[in-house]
C-alpha cells in the first residue's frame, strides 16, 4: 500500500476500504485508458487550432479553458472515481490552451512543435527504460524526495511569480534566456521526469497488488497529467535556448 503514497491521486485512492474490491487493474486497461485521456487532449489541441474564435472573445475562452483545468484537477484529486469525467474534462480544456501555447511559440521559433514532441517522447522512453531495467530503482527515499522537489519547484515559482509584482530583477533572471534561467528550466524539466518514473511504478505496483480496476482511471490521469507537464517544459526550455542561438 505504502508503494503508492507520492503521488497525491493515489493517496485518496489508498484510503478507500474497497482498494482490492472488484476485477483487479492490468496494464491492458490502464493502457487504453492512457491513450484516451490522450485522445481526447488532442481534441482540445485541434479545438484550439480549427475553431474560429473572435479575438474579443479568445481571452475569456481561455480563461475558462483555464478555470476549468483548475476546477477538475481538484475534483479529481479529492473524489478519484469522478477521474472519467473530470479527467476527460480537463484533458479537452488542457489540450485547449496547449494549442494555443503551441501556435504562439511556432509564430516565433520554426520547427519548435516537431523538436518539442520528439524530446517528449524520448524522455517518456528514456524514462520508461530506465525504470524496467532497474537503472532507476523507485524506493520511498526516492519518492520522497522527487515529492519535495517538486513541491519546493512549485512554491518558488510562486513566489518568484509573487515578486514579479514588485520588481522584475528576480523573475527576469528565472525566467529569462540566460544561462541562470536555462538551467532552471532543465532542473524543472528533469524533475517532472523522475515523477514520470513514480508513475510508471504506481502502475505497476498497482497491477501487482491487484488494486480494483475502477482505480485505472486515476493511475492513467496522473501518468497523462506528467507527459503533458514535460511537453510543456520542453517547450519552454527549446524556447529560451533558441531565443540564447538567435542572440
Amino acid at each position: 500500500m505504502k508503494s503508492i503514497l507520492s503521488n497525491p491521486y493515489f493517496k485518496k485512492v489508498s484510503k478507500q476500504d474497497d482498494v482490492n474490491s472488484g476485477k483487479p487493474a492490468t496494464y491492458g486497461s490502464i493502457g487504453t485508458k492512457i491513450l484516451f485521456f490522450l485522445l481526447l487532449t488532442c481534441v482540445g489541441v485541434c479545438l484550439s487550432i480549427f475553431l474560429s474564435i473572435p479575438d474579443n472573445f479568445i481571452n475569456y475562452v481561455l480563461i475558462g479553458a483555464g478555470v476549468t483545468v483548475l476546477i477538475s484537477s481538484l475534483i479529481n484529486f479529492f473524489v478519484p472515481k469522478a477521474t472519467p469525467v473530470f479527467g476527460s474534462l480537463f484533458c479537452i480544456a488542457e489540450g485547449y490552451l496547449i494549442g494555443w501555447i503551441c501556435q504562439s511559440y511556432a509564430k516565433v521559433y520554426e520547427g519548435i512543435i516537431p523538436m518539442a514532441l520528439v524530446i517528449t517522447f524520448s524522455v517518456i522512453f528514456i524514462m520508461l527504460f530506465l525504470y524496467s531495467t532497474k537503472i532507476i530503482k523507485v524506493g520511498q527515499r526516492f519518492k520522497a524526495v522527487v515529492s519535495t522537489l517538486f513541491l519546493t519547484s512549485i512554491v518558488l515559482g510562486v513566489l518568484v511569480f509573487i515578486s514579479s509584482f514588485f520588481t522584475d530583477a528576480i523573475s527576469s533572471i528565472v525566467w529569462g534566456n540566460g544561462v541562470v534561467g536555462i538551467a532552471i528550466s532543465l532542473g524543472v524539466l528533469l524533475i517532472a521526469a523522475l515523477n514520470l518514473v513514480i508513475d510508471f511504478d504506481n502502475i505497476a505496483q498497482s497491477v501487482k497488488n491487484q488494486y480494483s480496476n475502477k482505480y485505472e482511471w486515476s493511475l492513467a490521469f496522473g501518468l497523462v497529467m506528467t507527459v503533458i507537464l514535460i511537453f510543456v517544459r520542453v517547450l519552454n526550455l527549446l524556447a529560451k535556448i533558441m531565443s540564447t542561438v538567435d542572440n
